[in-house]
């Protein structure tokens, strides 16, 4: 839950929710936890036990949350979304 109104706080702030990698501490913690509920999603994708619920996908979807790399808006660079690649594949 605290990681979720984070993100809804990131959301408000800056319009989207794509977090991305960064010094600040507190925002590395949600880029990591914006990557486990990616890895989680694809579990309930693939009909895993330990997945999100329904509920908690349309929760994030709300914000406009990007469960897929090939959804990333154009405005972020090819750094930016290797990065995110390097955090998913972590976590996955």
């Amino acid at each position: 839950i605290d990681q979720y109104r984070r993100l809804q706080a990131f959301h408000r702030r800056h319009g989207h929710a794509q977090v991305t990698k960064t010094t600040n501490k507190a925002k590395t913690k949600l880029n990591r936890w914006c990557s486990q509920m990616r890895a989680l999603y694809h579990k309930t994708l693939n009909g895993e036990k330990f997945g999100l619920t329904e509920e908690k996908i349309q929760l994030l979807k709300k914000m406009d949350f990007i469960f897929e790399f090939e959804d990333l808006p154009e405005r972020f660079s090819f750094d930016e979304r290797f990065e995110w690649l390097k955090k998913f594949k972590e976590v996955s």
